[in-house]
Protein backbone atom coordinates (compact mmCIF):
# COMPACT_ATOMS: atom_id res chain seq x y z
CA UNK A 1 0.00 0.00 0.00
CA UNK A 2 2.94 2.47 1.03
CA UNK A 3 4.55 1.53 -2.32
CA UNK A 4 1.34 2.20 -4.09
CA UNK A 5 0.68 5.86 -2.56
CA UNK A 6 4.15 6.60 -3.89
CA UNK A 7 3.46 5.60 -7.50
CA UNK A 8 0.22 7.72 -7.24
CA UNK A 9 2.49 10.68 -5.38
CA UNK A 10 4.77 10.08 -8.92
CA UNK A 11 2.07 9.92 -11.61
CA UNK A 12 0.86 13.43 -9.39
CA UNK A 13 3.52 15.08 -8.76
CA UNK A 14 4.86 14.48 -12.74
CA UNK A 15 1.62 15.64 -14.11
CA UNK A 16 1.66 18.51 -11.96
CA UNK A 17 5.33 19.67 -13.12
CA UNK A 18 4.99 18.59 -16.75
CA UNK A 19 1.72 19.93 -17.06
CA UNK A 20 1.04 22.96 -15.03
CA UNK A 21 -1.65 24.66 -17.60
CA UNK A 22 -3.92 21.66 -17.15
CA UNK A 23 -2.99 21.74 -13.30
CA UNK A 24 -4.47 25.53 -13.11
CA UNK A 25 -7.51 24.87 -14.86
CA UNK A 26 -8.33 22.31 -12.62
CA UNK A 27 -6.85 23.66 -9.30
CA UNK A 28 -9.72 24.28 -6.45
CA UNK A 29 -7.66 27.49 -5.36
CA UNK A 30 -5.77 30.24 -7.55
CA UNK A 31 -2.37 28.77 -8.83
CA UNK A 32 0.04 29.70 -11.22
CA UNK A 33 2.28 27.58 -13.37
CA UNK A 34 5.14 28.26 -10.97
CA UNK A 35 3.55 26.88 -8.07
CA UNK A 36 2.27 24.58 -10.15
CA UNK A 37 5.34 23.14 -10.45
CA UNK A 38 6.37 23.38 -6.91
CA UNK A 39 3.63 21.36 -5.81
CA UNK A 40 4.64 18.80 -8.12
CA UNK A 41 7.99 18.65 -7.69
CA UNK A 42 7.37 18.57 -3.46
CA UNK A 43 4.53 15.64 -4.58
CA UNK A 44 7.24 13.76 -6.19
CA UNK A 45 8.87 13.16 -2.47
CA UNK A 46 6.51 10.86 -1.80
CA UNK A 47 7.92 8.27 -4.32
CA UNK A 48 10.10 7.70 -1.40
CA UNK A 49 7.42 4.86 -0.77
CA UNK A 50 8.08 2.79 -3.54
CA UNK A 51 11.44 1.60 -1.90
CA UNK A 52 8.96 0.28 1.37
CA UNK A 53 8.73 -2.15 -1.37
CA UNK A 54 11.82 -3.68 -1.38
CA UNK A 55 12.88 -2.53 2.42
CA UNK A 56 10.18 -4.21 4.37
CA UNK A 57 11.45 -3.41 7.73
CA UNK A 58 9.15 -1.53 10.05
CA UNK A 59 12.26 1.06 11.17
CA UNK A 60 13.02 1.41 7.73
CA UNK A 61 9.96 3.26 7.36
CA UNK A 62 9.07 4.90 10.79
CA UNK A 63 11.00 8.08 10.29
CA UNK A 64 9.27 8.73 6.72
CA UNK A 65 5.70 7.64 8.64
CA UNK A 66 6.67 10.61 11.35
CA UNK A 67 7.28 12.64 8.90
CA UNK A 68 4.42 12.16 6.51
CA UNK A 69 1.93 12.40 9.79
CA UNK A 70 3.35 15.77 10.53
CA UNK A 71 3.31 17.06 6.98
CA UNK A 72 0.06 15.55 6.20
CA UNK A 73 -1.39 17.15 9.88
CA UNK A 74 -0.22 20.56 8.67
CA UNK A 75 -1.53 20.39 5.22
CA UNK A 76 -4.77 19.65 6.96
CA UNK A 77 -4.45 22.88 10.19
CA UNK A 78 -3.64 24.60 6.33
CA UNK A 79 -6.69 23.66 4.40
CA UNK A 80 -9.14 24.44 7.57
CA UNK A 81 -7.13 28.08 7.98
CA UNK A 82 -7.68 28.92 4.22
CA UNK A 83 -10.88 27.38 3.79
CA UNK A 84 -12.80 30.22 2.03
CA UNK A 85 -10.35 30.23 -0.37
CA UNK A 86 -11.31 27.16 -1.37
CA UNK A 87 -13.83 26.60 -4.72
CA UNK A 88 -16.60 24.34 -3.03
CA UNK A 89 -18.21 24.00 -6.97
CA UNK A 90 -14.94 22.01 -7.83
CA UNK A 91 -14.80 18.57 -7.44
CA UNK A 92 -11.06 18.29 -6.97
CA UNK A 93 -11.66 20.56 -3.54
CA UNK A 94 -13.69 17.68 -1.80
CA UNK A 95 -11.32 15.13 -3.48
CA UNK A 96 -8.21 16.79 -2.05
CA UNK A 97 -9.86 16.84 1.54
CA UNK A 98 -11.36 13.64 1.59
CA UNK A 99 -7.33 12.08 0.28
CA UNK A 100 -5.51 14.19 2.75
CA UNK A 101 -8.03 13.19 5.57
CA UNK A 102 -8.16 9.88 4.37
CA UNK A 103 -4.37 9.34 4.28
CA UNK A 104 -3.60 10.91 7.60
CA UNK A 105 -6.29 8.85 9.02
CA UNK A 106 -4.45 5.84 7.31
CA UNK A 107 -1.25 7.13 8.50
CA UNK A 108 -1.68 7.10 11.80
CA UNK A 109 -3.94 4.01 11.78
CA UNK A 110 -0.90 1.94 10.86
CA UNK A 111 1.59 4.03 12.39
CA UNK A 112 -0.21 2.95 15.83
CA UNK A 113 -0.84 -0.71 14.47
CA UNK A 114 2.78 -0.98 14.06
CA UNK A 115 4.19 0.65 17.37
CA UNK A 116 1.79 -1.69 19.40
CA UNK A 117 2.44 -4.90 17.45
CA UNK A 118 6.27 -3.48 18.29
CA UNK A 119 6.04 -3.33 22.27
CA UNK A 120 4.45 -6.78 22.13
CA UNK A 121 7.43 -8.68 20.60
Amino acid sequence: MIAAVGVLALVWGLFLYLLPAAAVALWPWSLTPLTARVLGAVTCLGLAGIGARFDLRWSSALLPFQVAGVMLTAILVGGVRAHAEFDPGNVLTWLLAAGFVGVTAAVAAVYWRMEVRNRWR
